[in-house]
């Protein structure tokens, strides 16, 4: 707006940048789903995990409720849904408590990139959810300018490092 804010544009030698939804498209897709318990399968964990999705505005929940849609999966409706923020989602079915939570830090997801969510009844593992983001079409040649202008480039993310990597 001024000419004091165009001369200090000139000093900025950093540029940090948040990952989901700046360099990255933010619109998330099921990617693949693994099965962590013997007497589950991939369906029955969607239709899990989409259920306690339903009420979160949470762009991987976003992503969980339609791969359930595409698979034509009848999602049942959970009592006392809650949402932890920054862990995740947590309701009861059946009398048993189900949680949609963040893998833990320092577990790298089998997809190489991918973001990950874990699904627990009572406390156990039953089974993850890899999920994959798209880089914006302009985010190589945004960061490859800046870089070129002599500017360090820095991404922040609260994914975790394969999925942080991958861009």
């Amino acid at each position: 707006k001024s000419g004091a804010v165009m001369e200090s544009t000139a000093k900025v030698k950093t540029v940090v940048f948040d990952k989901t939804g700046t360099l990255t498209t933010g619109v998330f897709t099921v990617a693949a789903i693994e099965t962590l318990h013997e007497t589950w399968n991939d369906s029955k964990i969607l239709t899990v995990a989409a259920a306690l999705e339903k009420s979160s505005s949470h762009p991987l929940g976003a992503a969980v409720l339609e791969k359930a849609k595409q698979e034509y999966i009848e999602v049942p409706v959970f009592d006392d849904v809650q949402t932890i923020p920054g862990i995740g989602v947590k309701g009861v079915f059946g009398g048993k408590c189900y949680e949609v939570c963040r893998e833990e830090d320092g577990v790298t997801p089998r997809l190489e990139g991918a973001s990950s969510m874990l699904l627990k009844e009572n406390g156990e593992t039953l089974g993850r959810i890899l999920l994959r983001d798209s880089l914006r079409k302009d985010a190589v040649s945004a960061v490859a300018l800046l870089k070129k202008m002599g500017m360090r480039v820095e991404m922040i993310t609260g994914d975790n490092e394969s999925a942080a990597s991958a861009v």
